[in-house]
């Protein structure tokens, strides 16, 4: 559904003016000697003066004139505009302002809707009253709520049909008045109250949920193919599909009843896996109304969808339900707009009753086939599928969908029964749940903002060749990515180590082997990505696999030695030997490219990628006066993971000292001096004196790029930093110029190049302040430690308690809380960044070969008691607790300590 309008009330939902309105009728009451309390007065929300009034009344044993009444409603009126003198801007209710910015971007029309004659007063006092299109209050309407007018005079007004309206209230009879106006209802406060609403939230911190709606696109995932609908559920529009192995298998999915489009629609299920919608399909001339419930979700290579017609006018009805089928095979690229190109041929389409079946050969002689099957016959209407529906009064029909899709000589999954496949994939999102720690604080906001990244890293995780692997992000990077994949394996060490297993295991296997300048892969090198859409595999696009990135190997290694940390795991080390020494030999020749003790890179074919740090944009490396920087380039932050690399490698190879014996000690003694010589030419090429800061980057010519970024922040991360340096950079990073209220910015706001809204230049990533929370943690910085994690999970409320790819570095103090426009949510590492902040408030120090768990714990204010269960180190799972009592932070271990 497209929605052009919000429709906002007033007392509750944008100030909490309610509290006035209760101090002025409980003077007038006590004036009268009436009982008056809370209780009663919330029958007064969303209802006139007059009407509140007599409500009042009813505990009066006096009878009152007409204008009696009149003049006690005056002077209650009276006492309540005493009372709003003292309002201010600040006494806007949080996320307000957040959510008016963000429709305003979007160009959708606002108004306020109040049944308060105070509404211009009250608005302008809080400063907001110009940022709405119009303003109706109970002088412009004749009917007080649960009347429509009142909503539908604002509609009028801003120039919006109601059915395309969103509106905001608090009362039962505010949620009425928007329901009989036909618009879509949101409820602010307690979900009994407001149980007729189509959404409910606790108050607009939560916004996220409404832009969802606004935005329309819903995306469901499981394994390693996704959908893409708009708000209805259907697939019309070109970025829309569905897609696996970057094929899109299915471009056109529309559904209509009589040639009709909804009315109204809502989503009802939040959960990565399972689509939920409500559609009503309303015709304003006559009493037809027809309810389509749609649930769908994935299941090995099949999309499951059941719909559900219900009738719910007073007559029997005739209903054609349509649904337009087509499959484009367009490979993602193109559908992204990054690459076009020729396409083999397609065949004819195969339709019978129950069965349409789409076949492409592409180019790459690759087989793709999408089969969509019905559990009713159909018939066909200029090849639209038909299903005829005859529906008396307050009875359904129901048919259900299966699309599978294979490439090559895949078999054809079997089709479950629709619930029992639903069951099947529940009980493996829940299997996934009690595999990793449970965690448990007084703080609700982290408690599902924790269970939500849970819920996310496993609708990522994809089944590649036999490997768990976490998929980049959804929509668009449902593959593995080298470091994207390692950083997010990094995070979760805490909550579950067993997926860096499969991330080395995989990373090993496409480990380059030779050379070559298109793909960029060397000897020893981890990729950066694997594709295998028609494009990759005919050569149009250089990604199976591509490894134009220069911090996955040693990352790679950096991983290594964290899980052997926390799982003690010998034999999986020593099969790891071999492509760590291969890692570790790229990391000292390929990825030095003049032996200067550094690693810099520059791409080796026009097609690869300018940049390849984590910042992989174009102008991610830029310095002071804006310049962009000439490759080859040294980035700061991969010298940070070189050094822990080769600090890791020693401790391993003292701990594989049975390999080989006679190098062994020759080999921890080598790798140790190049740390060392590293990390001291590291302070002599990168510290800026005059900025006293690291330098983001060297250039060709090795001059400092001389920005102030949060790259050197990743240094702490790695320990690379001596402690008098360390300290510079922490202070900095929490800086004003830095960070912006809502997490650490990937550029400092005083430079050239800053841009709150652009990829890398000036915005603010999750993972990277993860990162740079692990190291603040590793240096004892925990004031500046708190600060980010605080920021970070006030910024949760805003993305629907989740954190997304990135967001927008405004200003807190200026702007509110803006989204990134093509941010990919969930995505890997930013899911798993709570589990990284979590772990560096804990402090939480490990060694399982020698039992060791240890916990240095600092909470910030908004934690003052965590709870972990089934933190599993080696053979054993650790449960503790972490309390601050008396202005002191205590833990104690539970079992297993």
């Amino acid at each position: 559904m497209h929605y052009g309008g919000v429709i906002f009330d007033l007392d509750g939902v944008i100030a909490d003016t309610a509290r006035f309105h209760y101090e002025a009728w409980k003077k007038l009451a006590d004036e009268l000697g009436i009982y008056f309390d809370k209780k009663t007065n919330e029958r007064l929300k969303g209802i006139g003066r007059m009407e509140s009034l007599d409500i009042i009344l009813e505990n009066s044993n006096i009878s009152y004139t007409l204008e009696q009444k009149k003049y006690y409603a005056e002077k209650k009126n009276e006492y309540y505009k005493q009372f709003i003198q003292t309002l201010t801007p600040d006494d806007v209710l949080p996320g307000v302002k957040e959510l008016m910015e963000i429709l305003k971007r979007k160009g959708i029309k606002t108004a306020v809707a109040s049944a308060s004659k105070n509404a211009p007063t009250v608005l302008n006092k809080l400063g907001i009253a110009s940022e709405f299109d119009y303003i109706v209050d109970a002088s412009r309407i004749r009917k007080g709520k649960p009347d429509p007018e009142l909503f539908l005079t604002a509609a009028i007004n801003i120039g919006v049909e109601p059915s395309e309206c969103i509106g905001i209230e608090d009362s039962a009879a505010g949620i009425e008045a928007i329901k009989r106006a036909g618009m879509f209802a949101v409820g602010v406060g307690d979900p009994k109250i407001l149980k007729k609403a189509d959404m409910v939230l606790k108050d607009l911190k939560d916004y996220g949920k409404i832009v969802d709606i606004i935005c329309e696109n819903i995306t469901i995932n499981n394994d390693r193919i996704f959908i893409v609908t708009d708000g209805k559920g259907n697939i019309k529009e070109d970025r829309y599909g569905l897609f696996y192995k970057d094929t899109r298998f299915l471009s056109k999915y529309d559904l209509e009843i009589d040639g009709k489009k909804p009315k109204l629609s809502k989503i009802t299920s939040e959960k990565n896996f399972l689509k939920e919608i409500s559609i009503e399909y309303k015709e304003d001339d006559n009493d037809r109304i027809l309810q389509m419930y749609r649930k769908s979700f994935i299941y090995e290579n099949t999309f499951y969808e059941s719909f559900v017609l219900k009738n719910c006018g007073l007559k029997t009805e005739i209903a054609n339900v349509t649904l337009d089928l087509d499959a484009d095979f367009k490979d993602i690229f193109d559908v992204r707009g990054f690459a076009g190109g020729i396409y083999g041929s397609k065949p004819g389409v195969q339709r019978e009753a129950r069965q349409v079946v789409f076949e492409y050969t592409g180019l790459d002689g690759v087989l793709r086939k999408t089969t969509v099957q019905f559990n009713q016959d159909a018939r066909y209407e200029k090849n639209k599928v038909v299903f005829m529906a005859e529906l008396p009064p307050n009875k359904v029909f129901t048919f259900e969908v299966h699309v599978n899709v294979t490439v090559g000589n895949e078999k054809k999954a079997t089709t479950l029964d629709f619930y029992e496949g639903l069951k099947t994939v529940e009980k493996s999102f829940n299997e996934w749940s009690m595999e990793c720690a449970e965690v448990i604080t007084d703080n609700e906001r982290f408690n599902s903002l924790y269970k939500r990244s849970i819920e996310d890293l496993r609708s990522l995780l994809l089944n590649y060749e036999g490997y768990r692997i976490p998929a980049a992000g959804i929509p668009w990077f449902a593959v593995p990515f080298g470091r994207d994949s390692i950083v997010c394996a990094v995070q979760s060490l805490m909550i579950n180590p067993g997926i860096a297993r499969d991330v080395l295991l995989l990373a090993a296997k496409y480990q380059g082997l030779k050379l070559d300048g298109r793909s960029e892969e060397e000897p020893g090198k981890i990729f950066h990505e694997i594709r295998e859409g028609e494009f990759t595999n005919t050569g149009m696009v250089p990604f199976g696999p591509y490894y134009g990135t220069h911090d996955a190997t040693p990352l790679f290694l950096v991983l290594l030695h964290k899980y052997y940390k926390w799982t003690g795991d010998i034999e999986f080390l020593r099969k790891m030997l071999p492509a760590a020494e291969k890692a570790l030999e790229w990391v000292i020749s390929y990825g030095d490219r003049d032996n200067d003790g550094f690693l810099e890179y520059m791409r080796a074919d026009e097609k690869g990628f300018t940049n390849q740090g984590w910042k992989d944009s174009e102008d991610s490396v830029r310095a002071s006066d804006g310049k962009i920087a000439s490759p080859p380039i040294a980035l700061a932050e991969i010298q940070g993971y070189a050094y822990d690399a080769y600090m890791g490698m020693a401790e391993l190879y003292k701990i594989l000292k049975d390999t080989d014996p006679g190098n062994i000690k020759d080999k921890v003694e080598a790798l140790k001096n190049k740390a060392a010589a590293l990390r001291r030419n590291f302070h002599k090429a990168f510290w800026m004196e005059d900025k006293k800061y690291f330098a983001e980057a060297l250039d060709r010519n090795k001059r400092q790029v001389d920005s102030i970024t949060s790259n050197p922040g990743h240094c702490l991360w790695s320990g690379i930093i001596d402690g008098v340096y360390a300290k510079y950079v922490a202070d900095r990073l929490i800086s004003p110029e830095m960070f912006s209220g809502w997490g650490i910015r990937t550029m400092s706001s005083k430079e050239a190049a800053y841009d709150p809204e652009s990829y890398h230049n000036g915005s603010v990533w999750p993972h990277d302040n993860s990162l740079i929370a692990l190291g603040f943690s590793r240096y004892g910085f925990w004031e500046h430690l708190k600060v980010v994690f605080d920021a970070l999970l006030e910024a949760s409320a805003g993305f629907h308690g989740r954190l997304p790819e990135l967001f927008c570095g405004y200003d807190k103090r200026e702007r509110p809380l803006t989204q990134y426009p093509v941010a990919c949510s969930p995505q890997a590492w930013a899911a798993a960044s709570p589990f990284a902040l979590l772990e560096a408030i804990l402090g939480i120090r490990v060694d399982a070969q020698k039992g060791i768990v240890s916990l240095d714990p600092t909470l910030p204010d908004s934690i003052n008691h965590i709870t972990v269960k089934r933190m599993r180190v080696g053979e054993k799972l650790y449960d503790f607790e972490v309390e601050r009592k008396n202005g002191k932070v205590e833990y104690s271990f539970k079992k297993g300590a």
